[in-house]
């Protein structure tokens, strides 16, 4: 793009050349930029988020270079393109077919961070389902939990029980089940209130 508004002001060719390795250079300091912003990064060679130490980022930082030397050889032939018409549409032809991959790849990034943040959200609502449950037993072995915090956990199972994993929502209704059968016999509810639970049956939060 840079090369193709030089060419239409006449720039020859040397300042052309030059004004590539300007772009490679700062698209290299930008990334290293965002980098050293950062606290964890996606290692592709180990499939997993690591620390951001010094070393990763030299790493990552290389990888980035390496990963633009065909686009570089590509351009530097771009830029050395004699003077014309026929440059000049190869160059505006070449700016558009990037832009058009560049925005596919855009695209593609909200789609995927979509599906990250959705995926995230169910595995918060499901590891505070279990925190709950957890805490009620907690409670019940202490002798202070009761029916009336069984029939709400039930009720926010219910609520999450079609977005969370099948297994996990059993798991959990089995747990409540224990839970409820354990409560003080004045308040048998809670039991009643886990069968029909189990069964499909949504059950209302206490008033």
């Amino acid at each position: 793009e840079r090369c193709a508004h030089l060419l239409s002001h006449g720039a020859v060719g040397a300042n052309r050349i030059r004004e590539v390795l300007r772009c490679l250079v700062e698209n290299l300091e930008d990334y290293c930029s965002r980098l050293d912003a950062r606290e964890l990064a996606w290692d592709c060679k180990n499939g997993r988020l690591q620390a951001l130490d010094s070393a990763l980022r030299q790493r990552l930082a290389r990888e980035a270079l390496s990963s633009m030397e065909s686009g570089l050889l590509a351009s530097l032939r771009a830029a050395s393109m004699p003077e014309g018409a026929a440059a000049e549409e190869f160059l505006y032809s070449r700016t558009a077919r990037l832009r058009s991959e560049c925005g596919a790849l855009l695209d593609r990034k909200t789609e995927v961070t979509q599906l990250h943040n959705e995926t995230a959200m169910e595995l918060r609502r499901e590891v505070m389902l279990f925190e709950a449950v957890e805490y009620l037993e907690l409670l019940q072995a202490r002798g202070e939990s009761s029916a009336t915090q069984v029939r709400s956990a039930l009720h926010m199972l219910n609520i999450a029980a079609p977005l969370a994993p099948s297994d996990a929502v059993e798991r959990l209704r089995a747990r409540l089940a224990r839970l409820a059968v354990a409560v003080p016999p004045a308040e048998p509810a809670a039991a009643a209130s886990v069968a029909t639970s189990s069964a499909g049956a949504e059950v209302p939060p206490e008033a």
